[in-house]
């Protein structure tokens, strides 16, 4: 004798339930590239940098806890941290976007949003609590919190780029985001606070041409026969031109013991710091060089593989 089990049909999740799980997914990815950014603060211990204006004479390993590293000192520590990884976001959001959508792709930018602000309110909070009440200790809590915005600004546009745009667009985004690079791996390999080996030589010399190999890579992808990849290539050589210097600049001119009550005199010093730097062959032409010899590797490889079916009908 045979037994027969009925089938009980599992219902189907509603289309509402499918876009908040998308959502959802959507939230833990942004979180978690946040974190992913953070990460080479985050394995210090995040102990907050010793402060010139603190009120009071703290033991570094008695300073309290931040989940940014703010300080005068880490203006590009800290543009690294935020802007890789919501660049690490808007490139999984990019891998996945066909299941994601666009719901799940706000969730992304939510979910990194979240913790990059919540972050930076934390640590604005535990360094207002250990500075004095005068006009030099708001001057200089009012700088790191505008270094904060705005890196959480760059990084939310690279995001975007990254993510959703077409491919010049979002080769710009590449570019942005590669600046990055450069101060995340370096403080990966070289925690703050700690002191550079032998061994971690080799990282930190691959740190400082990294960004210009991922240019030309973006712009390899990207292709030059259209406007808007010229563009973009053009575009992508200028920001991996400008951008280091700028943060270099503003690092130089903020950490400045001796004019940092006196912004007239910083912005003028970051100014000829710029342009100094910029105009430095030995600095600026080698990434330029290695960006353009790579995108042209890459363009004519693709040319390569693309013309290489018609030449084997040819031959036949």
């Amino acid at each position: 004798m045979t037994s027969t089990t009925d089938q009980v049909d599992t219902p189907a999740p509603s289309a509402a339930a499918t876009r908040w799980l998308t959502f959802a997914w959507g939230l833990a990815i942004g979180a978690g590239s946040a974190l992913v950014g953070l990460l080479p603060w985050l394995i210090t211990g995040m102990r907050l940098p010793l402060q010139n204006l603190w009120e009071t004479t703290v033991d570094p390993e008695a300073m309290p806890i931040a989940l940014v590293p703010f300080s005068q000192y880490s203006i590009t520590l800290i543009v690294g941290l935020i802007v890789f990884g919501s660049a690490v976001a808007g490139l999984l959001g990019r891998t996945f976007r066909e299941r994601l959508s666009r719901r799940g792709f706000l969730g992304i930018a939510l979910g990194a949003f979240l913790v990059q602000i919540g972050a930076a309110t934390q640590s604005t909070l535990v360094v207002a609590s250990g500075l004095p009440g005068d006009s030099l200790a708001a001057i200089y809590l009012t700088g790191l919190i505008a270094v904060a915005v705005v890196s959480i600004g760059v990084g939310a546009l690279v995001m975007v780029l990254i993510g959703r745009a077409a491919r010049p667009g979002a080769t710009l985004g590449f570019a942005m985001a590669a600046v990055s690079v450069e101060a995340w791996l370096s403080a990966l390999v070289v925690p703050p606070g700690t002191f550079v080996t032998e061994a971690s030589m080799w990282w930190l010399d691959l740190a400082r041409y990294l960004p210009a190999i991922i240019v030309g890579v973006a712009i390899a992808w990207c292709g030059i026969r259209s406007i808007g990849g010229v563009i973009a290539a053009v575009g992508s050589l200028l920001i991996l031109w400008i951008a280091p210097v700028a943060l270099v600049s503003v690092s130089v001119a903020v950490g400045s013991r001796a004019i940092a009550s006196q912004p007239d005199q910083m912005l003028d010093y970051g100014g000829e710091v710029f342009i100094s730097v910029l105009m430095t062959a030995q600095n600026s032409i080698p990434p330029l060089v290695i960006a353009i010899v790579v995108a042209g590797i890459g363009l004519a490889s693709r040319q390569l593989i693309s013309s290489w079916p018609r030449r084997s009908r040819e031959a036949e």
